[in-house]
């Protein structure tokens, strides 16, 4: 079975989120995971060994959270953001394993998927900063 690259991606959000949230037993994230995404239990694990590395890197991540997030601490980000921007800045800047324009156009869909339109270009409008910030060439105009 090929692992669909954006459900994977939506897996390893809500387990960030979930993270987030205190809420991480293990097992029971996996069950819930694969009867409500409609997912098998391998989709489950790999999402959740890509989200442990996040976990594993969220010193680095949050930091260049904070680097771009001026008017708001890491902190008062709504947890749906602060994790989609989470994912976002890993795959920019530690995992490099998409194109930027790739990554952008993901947080931003999932961004539209789990909260607004306006949290959409909000997440949007930082990543592209951090690209910015960082000289990482998009490869589209923004």
């Amino acid at each position: 079975m090929v692992m669909d690259p954006h459900k994977i991606r939506e897996l390893v959000f809500l387990l960030l989120y979930s993270f987030d949230m205190g809420n991480g037993e293990k097992d029971e994230l996996i069950d819930l995971l694969k009867e409500e995404c409609k997912v098998s239990r391998t989709f489950v694990e790999t999402a959740l060994c890509r989200a442990h590395i996040i976990v594993q890197t969220l010193k680095e991540i949050d930091e260049f959270l904070g680097k771009i997030s001026k008017s708001y601490t890491i902190e008062r980000l709504q947890t749906v953001e602060r994790n989609i921007l989470r994912l976002g800045i890993f795959e920019l800047i530690i995992e490099k394993e998409i194109p930027p324009k790739v990554a952008l156009a993901e947080a931003k869909r999932l961004a539209k998927k789990f909260s607004t339109d306006e949290a959409a270009v909000f997440v949007q409008t930082l990543l592209i900063a951090l690209c910015d910030l960082e000289s990482i060439e998009i490869g589209v105009s923004t």
